[in-house]
């Protein structure tokens, strides 16, 4: 919309508008497997609420489609991962391969302990988008403010993404982004424009309030100030997370260490980055136990112990 005052030559507004119908399309893609997946578990009675992705816009009254493409996050109670499985599995979706070895629900002691320590299965459908089936929104419940049942509640219906589909309502979903974009250290400018705009839908006054109580929130809107420096007016910010957010803006935002690169690194640039990023989430985490968690994961013991040869 601004090539003209920005002064892009015509072969670069092409090169733009080519991009920006690709982009629609692979998020229509993603809100026809988004559908199909609310479709899928409403017929087996699996109550179910999708998250982030293509429900993001929709929440602001924008295209969903806009956003382009991703994974389905779905999130059931733990209860019913086995059921929500099975579902899907008759609509395409089976485990992806760093999760097929995983156990199954009845696998006794094994389930138990990924059920306790994971918080998520990703299922892959050649002809849709992949699906993270969460039990958990992370790896610690404690980092949020609001439970399965009340997230369910107070849920929201959004029929421009299609029939069925419910999710967390906006202030949740801040909440969610925010710990969500700490957890992988702010990969991609996407994840700060998401909670730019959904933090504007919800009103200031309502992120203000909850900024205080929400370490991971507080770190997110001093992040995101760097592309709307007024989202952080009257949020009262800690120093801790202005260093903190002025580190990652640096260090996974820049120029010099984008996430594709990041992805692409081998042998000890690889190893020296994975490093690096751990010591961030760990100085970031809002307590111990996401702390530990991190730890574990970090060490890998939990795949060893519950996989199967």
């Amino acid at each position: 919309p601004w090539a003209d005052q920005l002064g892009l030559p015509p072969d670069v507004v092409r090169q733009l508008q080519t991009l920006r119908r690709e982009l629609h399309l692979r998020g229509l893609a993603n809100m026809l497997a988004t559908a199909t997946v609310a479709r899928t578990l409403k017929a087996d009675r699996v109550d179910h609420l999708v998250v982030k992705g293509v429900c993001l816009p929709a929440l602001t009254q924008r295209q969903p489609a806009a956003r382009g493409n991703g994974d389905v996050d779905v999130w059931v109670r733990a209860c019913d991962v086995g059921a929500a499985e099975l579902a899907l599995a008759r609509s395409g979706w089976r485990r992806g391969q760093q999760h097929k070895t995983l156990p199954h629900q009845g696998d006794g002691w094994r389930w138990a302990i990924l059920m306790r320590f994971g918080y998520e299965l990703t299922l892959s459908n050649p002809k849709h988008s992949d699906v993270d089936l969460h039990w958990r929104l992370g790896h610690v419940a404690r980092e949020f403010s609001f439970s399965f049942e009340e997230a369910l509640t107070q849920s929201v219906a959004l029929p421009a993404v299609g029939e069925g589909v419910r999710s967390l309502a906006p202030l949740q979903a801040v909440e969610h982004l925010a710990q969500h974009g700490r957890k992988e250290a702010w990969p991609t400018l996407r994840h700060l424009v998401d909670i730019i705009e959904l933090a504007e839908c919800c009103g200031q006054q309502p992120v203000r309030d909850l900024a205080r109580r929400q370490a991971n929130l507080r770190l997110a809107l001093a992040t995101a100030a760097h592309l709307s420096p007024g989202l952080i007016d009257g949020v009262p910010m800690d120093r801790r997370s202005i260093l903190l957010a002025e580190e990652a803006w640096n260090g996974c935002l820049s120029l010099t260490k984008v996430h594709a690169d990041r992805l692409r690194l081998q042998g000890i640039a690889a190893v020296k980055s994975r490093i690096s990023m751990a010591w961030w989430l760990m100085r970031s985490a809002p307590t111990l136990p996401v702390i530990f968690n991190h730890f574990l994961w970090l060490v890998g013991p939990l795949g060893a112990l519950v996989r199967r040869r």
